[in-house]
């Protein structure tokens, strides 16, 4: 056991036996130390020195020459093969535009003023015998930090990895000139948890950590990961890889890269068989296809395929024996179609959006069909056309909106292809709209109140905000934030007023609509009367008249002529009117007042009538007694005064006859007549003998009438109508004819004068 102390040793990077010389190495940086070495004084500042120790007491064997000067590096890793020292490291600081190793020199591509880290490294080989260096690498676009291993025939193995998350990792391959033979780059390899070791094969295998979550890649390997994650990962020995693999007919999937061994490739059923042709890393290994020899770069022997899945196995083995082996997957049946590439499509609510999609199948006579998977609602997709239609409404502006469009065959069994396809809705602000105002008549004084309707389809919802447009009547309003309406014209307002009405919403930009509409403001109209109002009123009955109107801003009053009581309503617009004598006439007018003063007159012309009465006349039958004789009168109501007249005169008959009577009622407030027959009968008295009757027949007649009287002497008699008028007066005796045929029909009364003076009196009826 042994401990030294070496301040040169204090920022060291790496340390290697070599078991050759029994001696250790050691790569260190110094930043400004005085070395004492064989004698002499070596000042070192800002170099990184390559030192040789012994392992058995920890002295200095061996320093770099000083004329290697070099500066301003950052050794990384290191390691010894057959008396070679292979050195990979960073600039650590840009601070001279080239680093010399011994003969060697690298050149920066940094300007000399500018701070980085790791950026740009170097790989170098040293040979520690003869302590010079053979060559030196400038490594552009890595990182600087990773472990280094050699293969065999003095191949390097790099793989770098800090310098950041997002900055990419490499695992590559160089000669032993280094001269770069492969690379394989990383996105999440990262920090100082990185090493790399190799089989005798030189099969490479990686250790490593990502963090943060993400998408991480190792060459051809993808995965996602969440938070913190170590990784594993091997990369097979190029001797046992291919370079090239393809088939023919078909495409394999993925694309080939060397280090990927499965595949697969969909065959249309109508081919049997393909070939492959193989090309191998390193021409010295050997190729089997189902372990049937094949020649690198050469077409192999058709293969046969059967129906559904064959698997074709490609071995590559190296001259070490180490082998590799590539399984293919041909599956022979219906190829799918394939889908053109669609992307991203921005749209505006409330527009179409079409795109009319395309698709190829190798197999021509087959049919397609097109079909949209987890659409947004409204989208549509003509089947056989492709042509997609959608109308974004305004639920759906402002959101984008990815599905997939697939195509399907008709094949057995069917296949399809399916693109993604990205719709990105822009919002549009719609401009609300007013719902349209009816044109408006008030009378002045009223007050006017409505709410204004406006709608607005944007979502979310807007605050709507409504105003009028100047000019606007003075004294009219609107709530900014309800809309309501409210207006009281004044007299000097009478008139038509134009309005403007204008909803704005709290869009961007903000968007109106406007309406118009016209207030007539007018003077109450003359009062109309309502139905039609009678001219006369008979007495004691009443009427109703009533104007159209009953507006509150209207005040009413009413004056009637004499003899005219208004028995209800006054201050209406509908009054009760009761006649209170028979005999009146004058006008009913009416004058109705506005709220802004203003005064209308109707006028009416009323009369008033007499009631009907009824007359009762009785005492119509009386005999001739010389004396007068008249009829009995009564009236309903009673008590009324009656006028009678007997064929037209006022006093009462004495002769016998037959009598027209007219009773007629004469009284102010009532009206009413009748008439009737009042008769007076001739009497014949005992005297006449029976045998001298005077006899008159036929009785009714219509015509002739014969008279008999059984006496020698002469016969006067009058045929008179009934109001007393002589139409025939003339002598007979014993007998006599009468011609009635050219009279009227109705009643006769014939009188006549018997020798001894006496009167008779006969009722003759002609029909």
């Amino acid at each position: 056991m042994w401990q030294k102390k070496h301040d040169f040793l204090l920022y060291s990077s790496d340390i290697q036996f070599f078991p050759e010389q029994e001696s250790l190495w050691i790569i260190s940086n110094v930043e400004s130390y005085n070395l004492e070495f064989n004698g002499e004084s070596i000042a070192i500042s800002n170099e990184t020195l390559i030192t040789e120790l012994n392992p058995t007491n920890g002295n200095l064997l061996s320093v770099t020459p000083t004329d290697h000067n070099l500066k301003y590096l950052y050794a990384a890793d290191m390691e010894i093969r057959d008396s070679k020292l292979y050195l990979y490291g960073a600039f650590f600081r840009a601070m001279q535009p080239s680093v010399s190793f011994g003969s060697f020199t690298v050149t920066t591509t940094k300007s000399t003023d500018t701070y980085y880290y790791g950026h740009e490294g170097y790989l170098t080989k040293y040979n520690v015998r003869e302590a010079k260096f053979e060559w030196a690498k400038l490594l552009t676009s890595v990182p600087d930090v990773g472990p280094l291993r050699i293969g065999v025939n003095g191949t390097i193995f790099l793989n770098t990895g800090k310098d950041g998350v997002n900055t990419p990792k490499y695992l590559s391959k160089f000669s032993a000139s280094g001269d770069l033979i492969w690379s394989l780059k990383s996105e999440a390899f990262i920090h100082d948890y990185i090493d790399i070791t190799l089989s005798k094969a030189e099969d490479v295998f990686v250790t490593g950590w990502a963090s943060n979550g993400g998408i991480a890649s190792f060459g051809n390997l993808y995965f996602t990961y969440n938070n913190q994650v170590g990784f594993l990962a091997k990369v097979a020995n190029e001797a046992t890889a291919l370079s090239s693999l393809s088939i023919n007919p078909g495409i394999l999937s993925p694309t080939f890269q060397p280090h990927i061994q499965q595949y697969s490739s969909l065959i249309d059923q109508s081919v049997t068989a393909i070939t492959i042709t193989p090309v191998a890393s390193d021409p010295s290994s050997i190729i089997q296809i189902n372990d049937i020899l094949t020649t690198s770069g050469q077409v192999s022997q058709p293969i046969g395929l059967a129906m559904g899945n064959n698997i074709i196995t490609v071995t590559v083995t190296a001259t070490d024996g180490s082998e590799n082996i590539y399984i293919l997957n041909i599956i022979r049946g219906n190829t799918p179609p394939i889908l053109s590439d669609i992307g991203s499509i921005s749209a505006t609510e409330g527009m179409e959006v079409t795109f009319t999609a395309s698709a190829f199948d190798s197999q021509s006579s087959q049919l397609l069909s097109y079909s949209l998977i987890a659409a947004p609602t409204g989208a549509s997709i003509h089947p056989t056309s492709g042509v997609f239609s959608w109308w974004p409404n305004e639920v759906q502006g402002g959101g984008t909106y990815t599905f997939s469009v697939r195509v399907t065959d008709n094949g057995n069994p069917q296949m399809f292809d399916q693109k993604e396809v990205s719709v990105t809705v822009a919002e549009v602000n719609s401009t609300p709209t007013l719902t349209p105002i009816e044109n408006i008549s008030i009378t002045c004084g009223g007050s006017l109140n409505f709410t204004i309707i406006a709608k607005d389809e944007d979502l979310p919802t807007q605050q709507l905000v409504y105003s009028l447009k100047e000019p606007a009547p003075n004294g009219a309003t609107v709530e900014t934030n309800t809309g309501n309406f409210s207006w009281k014209p004044s007299m000097s307002q009478l008139g038509n007023h134009f309005i403007t009405v204008r909803v704005s919403d709290s869009g961007s930009p903000v968007v109106y609509h406007e309406t118009s509409f016209s207030i007539v403001v007018k003077a109450i109209d003359k009062p109309k009367p309502l139905g039609t109002w009678t001219n006369d009123l008979v007495f004691n009955s009443t009427e109703t008249f009533t104007v159209a109107s009953d507006d509150p801003l209207i005040s009413y009053t009413w004056s009637l002529p004499t003899g005219f009581l208004l028995e209800e309503g006054q201050n209406t617009n509908s009054i009760i009117v009761k006649a209170v004598t028979g005999t009146a006439n004058g006008n009913i007018v009416l004058a109705a007042r506005g709220e802004c003063g203003e005064v209308e007159e109707l006028i009416h012309k009323i009369t008033a009538l007499k009631a009907d009465a009824n007359v009762i006349i009785s005492g119509t039958e009386h005999e001739f007694s010389g004396e007068s004789k008249s009829v009995t009168i009564a009236t309903d109501p009673p008590n009324l005064s009656v006028e009678v007249l007997y064929n037209d005169k006022k006093e009462p008959p004495h002769a016998a006859g037959t009598y027209n009577v007219v009773a007629s009622v004469v009284d102010n407030n009532y009206k009413g007549s009748n008439h009737a027959e009042m008769v007076i009968r001739a009497v014949i008295t005992d005297t006449q003998e029976e045998d001298n009757k005077f006899i008159t027949w036929p009785n009714p007649t219509s015509g002739m009438v014969m008279f008999e009287f059984n006496s020698e002497e002469a016969i006067n008699f009058v045929l008179s109508d009934l109001i007393g008028r002589t139409l025939v007066a003339e002598k007979f005796s014993k007998s006599h004819v009468l011609d009635l045929s050219n009279y009227s029909k109705g009643s006769y009364i014939l009188t006549y004068i018997l020798p001894n003076n006496k009167r008779g009196i006969i009722k003759l009826f002609k029909y």
